[in-house]
């Protein structure tokens, strides 16, 4: 499919929260979850753009803590993910 216009990622993913300014890690999981990782937030989402009930959780939920910035995301498909923090 061609685009001939520019979007904005907050035009698909219209559950992000008003001032939302940059995805800090993205990936997609071997079942076709896809997890998206903001400055203090992850999201799951399925089906393109559908947010999964109980979402967005803050990171501090997988034990980062504050001051920490997440510089990539690697998922492998057996099911581990790695974070990669500064």
């Amino acid at each position: 499919q061609h685009v001939t216009s520019r979007s904005t990622i907050t035009n698909w993913l219209i559950f992000v929260p008003i001032g939302f300014k940059e995805v800090f890690g993205i990936y997609q999981g071997p079942s076709g979850e896809v997890v998206i990782f903001d400055d203090n937030h992850f999201y799951m989402i399925v089906a393109y753009s559908n947010l999964v009930r109980g979402y967005p959780k803050c990171i501090s939920k997988l034990g980062i803590g504050r001051g920490n910035t997440i510089n990539a995301i690697i998922n492998i498909y057996s099911g581990k993910t790695f974070l990669i923090l500064e």
